[in-house]
């Protein structure tokens, strides 16, 4: 597999609320036309895989505090029938509410640069 078929996406979450958070999901959906060759485990977490939905879900009882930030890393294969010069869409998700803890969306250029 040539190198720009595997794109890893580092993936990042902040506290950006004024209090502590006590656990949370994170659910990555990762590009519909990319399959899922390894992905990072977070601290004290669980983690399942679903093929089907192209989705890594995290759970986790962490506490993270105002101001705190983690992350994790999802590494994926691309079909090399796909052209390059297509963007590529990885979405996280978070189970708290949005204002308190943030998660970043990132695309990338197939055979391009990395974007956020």
């Amino acid at each position: 597999m040539a190198s720009d078929d595997r794109i890893r996406y580092d993936l990042q979450f902040y506290n950006v609320g004024t209090g502590a958070i006590n656990g949370f999901v994170l659910t990555d959906t990762y590009p519909v036309s990319a399959t899922l060759n390894n992905y990072g485990q977070f601290w004290n977490s669980t983690s399942t895989h679903d093929a089907g939905a192209r989705q890594v879900v995290w759970t986790t009882t962490n506490q993270v505090n105002a101001g705190d930030s983690g992350g994790n890393w999802l590494e994926v294969n691309v079909d090399p029938a796909i052209a390059k010069g297509l963007w590529l869409t990885n979405t996280l998700d978070i189970s708290q509410p949005i204002g308190e803890i943030t998660p970043c969306r990132q695309s990338r250029l197939r055979g391009g640069d990395h974007r956020t």
